[in-house]
C-alpha cells in the first residue's frame, strides 16, 4: 500500500525528481590526491659528490617494505613516490658507505605534493660514527620498540657481510635527572641493542658496549619533545 502511494505522489510531482548531483560525489566529498614525491640527491657527506645508491622505504611503525629507487644518473638524483599522512624509513646502501637511515614524514609536506631531502652517506672506514636515528627510546625505558627493527635489521646485515667488523655500541641519555641513573640507564639501553644483534646472529664478541649517560647531549632546549634525540644509541666502527 505504502509502494502505491509513493509511486502515485512521485507521478503527480509531490516527490521531486532526483538529479544527477544527488548521485554523484558531493564536493566535500572528492578524493584528494593521497600521493607525495620525495626528491633529492643522494651525497658524500664529506666531498659533496653524488654516490650511487639504493634506497628503499618502510611505513612505520611495522617496517613493511612498500618499495625502492636507485640512484642512477651522475648527479646522484633520486624520486620515490609515497602515500601522505604517513611515516617512513627511508634506508640507503652503496658500495664504500655506510647503510643509512632516514625517518620522512609526509603528514605536512612544504610543497603541496613534494618533499625535498638530500641524503647524506659517509664513507666506511674505522672510527666512523653511525648513529641509530630510528631508535630513540621513551623516557626511562630500555624497551626497543617495533619502529627501530628495520634500521636494527639493516645493521646486521652490514655486519654479516663484512665478517670482520667490530662495532662500539655508545649508549645516550637526556642530561636532566641524575648522573649515577643516566649512567645505568645508557648501558641497560646498549646492553638491550647488543641482545637484539646477538640474537639476530650478530657473534657477541664483536660488539664492544660504552655508556656515556647525559654527557654528550645534542640537544639542550627546554623543550622535552625536541630533547628526545639526547636518548640514543650510536654505532662506532672500530675494526673493518
Amino acid at each position: 500500500m505504502l509502494s502505491r502511494m509513493l509511486l502515485f505522489a512521485f507521478f503527480c510531482g509531490i516527490i521531486p525528481l532526483a538529479s544527477a548531483s544527488d548521485f554523484g560525489p558531493k564536493e566535500t566529498e572528492l578524493v584528494p590526491d593521497t600521493l607525495v614525491s620525495l626528491v633529492g640527491k643522494v651525497l658524500n657527506a664529506e666531498t659533496k659528490e653524488p654516490v650511487q645508491a639504493q634506497l628503499r622505504f618502510y611505513r612505520m611503525p611495522h617496517g613493511g617494505n612498500v618499495g625502492a629507487s636507485k640512484v642512477k644518473n651522475p648527479e646522484g638524483d633520486y624520486r620515490l613516490t609515497l602515500m601522505k599522512s604517513y611515516q617512513y624509513t627511508v634506508t640507503l646502501s652503496a658500495d664504500g658507505y655506510l647503510s643509512k637511515n632516514e625517518v620522512i614524514d609526509t603528514n605536512d609536506p612544504e610543497d603541496v605534493g613534494r618533499i625535498l631531502k638530500d641524503f647524506f652517506m659517509v664513507p666506511t672506514g674505522v672510527g666512523q660514527i653511525l648513529r641509530l636515528k630510528s631508535l630513540i627510546f621513551e623516557q626511562s625505558k630500555t624497551k626497543i620498540t617495533p619502529d627501530s627493527y628495520s634500521e636494527l635489521n639493516q645493521l646486521v646485515e652490514i655486519m654479516k657481510k663484512n665478517p670482520s667488523m667490530v662495532i662500539q655500541l655508545e649508549g645516550h641519555t637526556d642530561y636532566k635527572g641524575r648522573a649515577s641513573l643516566n649512567m645505568q640507564l645508557s648501558q641497560s639501553r646498549v646492553e638491550a641493542v647488543k641482545d637484539y644483534l646477538v640474537n639476530k646472529g650478530i657473534k657477541s664478541k664483536k660488539i664492544k658496549l660504552r655508556a656515556f649517560g647525559g654527557s654528550k647531549p645534542l640537544s639542550r632546549d627546554l623543550d622535552d619533545e625536541k630533547r628526545r634525540v639526547n636518548r640514543r644509541v650510536e654505532v662506532r666502527i672500530l675494526n673493518i
